[in-house]
């Protein structure tokens, strides 16, 4: 299955771009930093577009130990 995967995802130009794609019925995997926005687009993409869609709550800035 094939996704495309948004960053900053939650809010702004990222979720603009996540809503853009699913309206052409392209499954989305949405990263940002807060996990409630983050939890609450996905079930907003997911309910009006009938895609798939799929969230990661993280901090993209921070490198991993």
């Amino acid at each position: 299955m094939t996704y495309a995967l948004i960053t900053g995802g939650s809010k702004g130009i990222g979720k603009a771009i996540a809503i853009e794609l699913a309206k052409k019925k392209i499954n989305i995997l949405l990263v940002a930093r807060s996990i409630e926005q983050l939890q609450q687009v996905t079930k907003e993409i997911k309910d009006t577009y009938g895609v798939q869609a799929d969230c990661l709550a993280t901090d993209l800035s921070q490198t991993l130990a």
